[in-house]
């Protein structure tokens, strides 16, 4: 057998082998992953218990848990206002053991961002920095409007210090209308 015939079975083997090895590690997690997905969504208490994995945090007056996922290497929460009719804002918190810096997060925003002002018809106008501290440390908040389309728009996004190895936060909402900044500094700033 030449060497290049057992390099190229050797590379074939080291990949056969780990196809398998995925295929059972996810077998075996998924059903976890859907019964964790099942069980947080709309319930408070789970909700709550998700969060946690995030960030320690008070909700703002006026909001609660809107869903909940946890999948075991990420979490994710929604927080909304109460009141129905205020249903404009949502601020999300993410927590993964995934570590991510805020260039990456801020690329990734603008490029949903992109997506967003398409279908609200409008041209993106990125708007600098929104500062909290949180835990002591300055979190900048990459904002973005989108206030000249049919729908216009505000996101604020960012990297925080929180529970897991990687929290962000993403809030967004309609300009001048629901957008709500005291809620979303009031959530960061009481992180514990």
């Amino acid at each position: 057998m030449s060497r290049e015939l057992k390099i190229v079975l050797i590379v074939f083997g080291l990949f056969a082998a780990l196809v398998i090895v995925s295929f059972v590690v996810l077998v075996i997690e998924l059903p976890h992953m859907a019964k964790s997905i099942a069980q947080s969504g709309r319930d408070p208490v789970a909700a709550k218990k998700t969060a946690e994995k995030i960030a320690t945090f008070t909700l703002p007056p006026g909001y609660a848990y809107d869903t909940a996922t946890d999948m075991g290497f990420t979490q994710i929460v929604s927080v909304a206002p109460s009141d129905p009719r205020q249903r404009g804002f949502r601020i999300q918190l993410q927590g993964s053991v995934v570590p991510s810096n805020d260039s990456s997060q801020v690329e990734g925003m603008k490029l949903g961002m992109g997506l967003v002002s398409r279908f609200a018809q409008c041209d993106l106008k990125d708007d600098g920095t929104d500062d909290v501290t949180v835990r002591g440390v300055v979190v900048k908040l990459a904002v973005v409007d989108c206030p000249d389309g049919k729908i216009p728009m505000r996101i604020e996004t960012g990297t925080f210090p929180g529970n897991a190895a990687h929290a962000t936060i993403t809030a967004m909402g309609i300009e001048g209308r629901d957008f709500d900044t005291t809620a979303l500094h009031a959530l960061l700033q009481s992180v514990r």
